[in-house]
């Protein structure tokens, strides 16, 4: 199918990581030619999440923080924006599987890449965005407000100390999930914070184990971030307990830290405590650390579509995890949890750009919001709708790219990769070698406390 002109000329794509950066490649890669195609990106670079960047030693996080509209405190009051990223991170991804279609990562790169090489790769991917005179990346732009006057969008920039409003006729939000912090209302926390404000914090805070030497430090959660960061304060901590679901499991993080159940109450007053669901006391904690996940929020649209998120579990009203099915102008990349971004984002890129080109055809009104309400039965509203956890991931990725094969539309345009046999075979061996590959930093951590250093990764 051709077309010369799109069913949306002027695009609006909000965000600049690796999301964004897919998007923006999929809308200039149709054969429809957009009149006008713009990327907001808040900081000085492409990269989003991986741009490791910002001082975060006097941030804090609004405690407890299960509000979506929350914000990042620097004496109380609004901070600037900052990368959640630390200064010693690895994927817990194969790197082969973390690639775009036909944009690979040098050979030399390790099987889980620290966050410097994602990162280059990311820009490598930006440079091979086809160029448009019609399109251009605004960086420092950060975008306050948007909403739907007379069937246009309106988006209001800040950029450089001045706010200008532009008009778009479809928007892409690729803003990311990692920036309003998870931390639970859970009994005494709060007074424990209004003591003593440095001691509660949040795994988007933390930069390095330097900052823990001769504490005494409570982690909580025990998923990737939680593991992780555990693991690098042992080596300078003086202890590190991990509250869990869980205690019955066997866990490497038992090499380097106690882990404890549910914490049930916090008692700054009582020597510092806290009491956990099994009836446990523990004293004389120094630190909390939350790896407890982050909300959802889109704050930019919450004055117009308030409902669109709620209590920051779930963005509602989505078709596909996409499409803002009462108004599919507007359009949300990378929503899914538990999945390998990039590809994803590539895959739901190309789909979008397809229906905004008009190539693309999608159902009516009504079967779409039929299809959410099945997609919510069968997956449950709040925190699992948007989980898409192996082989969920994989499934949703192919079933994107047939859909464009099955429509006649893989012969032009951006396509995402096919999840072969064995990309397929990598995704599921990838919890082992993560362990493996976590056993040889845990060796190198006792060494480096061994030593009195601070962590580092260990050689690969």
């Amino acid at each position: 199918m051709t077309v010369t002109t799109p069913r949306y000329k002027r695009i609006g794509i909000v965000g600049g990581g690796p999301a964004g950066v897919a998007a923006y490649k999929a809308i200039l890669s149709e054969p429809a030619r957009f009149e006008l195609v713009d990327l907001y990106e808040r900081r000085d670079q492409l990269g989003g999440l991986w741009y490791y960047s910002g001082d975060k030693s006097s941030r804090r996080p609004q405690v407890p923080s299960t509000n979506p509209e929350a914000f990042d405190l620097i004496n109380g009051s609004k901070g600037e924006f900052f990368s959640p990223m630390y200064k010693y991170l690895e994927t817990n991804l194969i790197s082969s599987m973390m690639e775009y279609r036909d944009v690979h990562f040098p050979e030399s790169t390790a099987t889980f890449p620290p966050r410097q090489e994602v990162l280059r790769y990311i820009q490598q991917y930006a440079e091979t965005v086809p160029g448009s005179p019609n399109a251009t990346i605004h960086y420092n732009s950060n975008v306050t407000e948007a909403k739907k006057e007379n069937d246009v969008w309106q988006l209001t920039i800040q950029s450089n100390g001045e706010t200008q409003t532009k008009s778009y006729d479809a928007m892409i939000v690729a803003n990311g999930h990692f920036d309003i912090p998870f931390i639970p209302d859970v009994e005494g926390l709060k007074e424990w914070s209004m003591k003593n404000t440095d001691s509660v914090t949040h795994a988007k805070y933390f930069d390095s184990s330097a900052e823990y030497r001769n504490k005494t430090v409570l982690v909580i959660g025990d998923y990737a971030s939680g593991t992780d960061i555990a693991t690098q304060i042992s080596v300078t901590a003086e202890k590190v307990y991990v509250s869990v679901k869980d205690l019955q499991s066997e866990s490497d993080i038992d090499r380097v830290a106690t882990r404890i159940g549910l914490i049930t109450k916090y008692d700054y007053n009582d020597d510092r405590s806290v009491h956990t669901i099994d009836n446990e006391r523990i004293n004389d904690i120094d630190v909390i650390i939350f790896c407890t996940g982050y909300l959802y929020s889109i704050p930019f649209l919450h004055k117009y579509l308030p409902n669109l998120i709620t209590d920051g579990n779930q963005v509602n009203d989505l078709y596909k995890q996409m499409f803002y099915f009462p108004d599919p102008s507007l359009s949300l990349v990378a929503l899914p949890k538990f999945v390998i971004p990039m590809p994803i984002a590539e895959a739901q890129s190309s789909i979008i750009a397809r229906y905004y080109s008009g190539r693309l055809e999608l159902p009516s009104t009504a079967e779409m919001q039929a299809a959410y309400e099945q997609e919510l039965a069968e997956k449950g509203a709040g925190k699992t709708f948007h989980n898409l956890q192996f082989p969920a991931d994989v499934e949703y990725a192919n079933q994107l790219l047939a859909w464009i094969v099955d429509t006649g539309l893989d012969s032009r345009g951006l396509l995402p990769p096919l999840w072969d046999e064995e990309r397929v075979a990598n995704r599921k061996n990838t919890k082992a070698l993560k362990s493996k590959r976590l056993d040889k930093i845990i060796d190198y951590t006792k060494q480096l406390r061994t030593e009195g250093k601070e962590f580092e990764l260990a050689p690969n």
